[in-house]
């Protein structure tokens, strides 16, 4: 099998308001790309950040919510899968959008 497709995702950075609305319409939604057949988890690091659908087989999406009322804080989500290098989708939390 020389299939090169590897583990990505796309956008690696989402920003949110502290009122938990994302900045960017469906910003929120990582889409990810992984080789057929390929077995995907994405999983946060912050009890304040919830990963939905957060696995899948080959390509796929998932989105990221965020609880409110926090400003200025950082987190990320881990994207892994089986023989891939994990990527990493940085979340943000400000103030307002900018």
């Amino acid at each position: 099998n020389h299939n090169k497709e590897v583990l990505s995702a796309t956008p690696t950075s989402v920003y949110f308001q502290y009122t938990g609305v994302v900045c960017g319409i469906n910003n929120n939604i990582i889409n990810v790309t992984a080789p057929a057949g390929t077995t995907w988890t994405a999983v946060s690091n912050a009890t304040w950040t919830t990963v939905i659908n957060g696995s899948g087989t080959g390509s796929g999406s998932f989105s990221i919510t965020t609880t409110t009322s926090i400003r200025n804080r950082d987190t990320y989500i881990t994207l892994s899968a089986p023989g891939q290098s994990n990527v990493i989708i940085n979340v943000y939390q400000r103030s307002l959008c900018v």
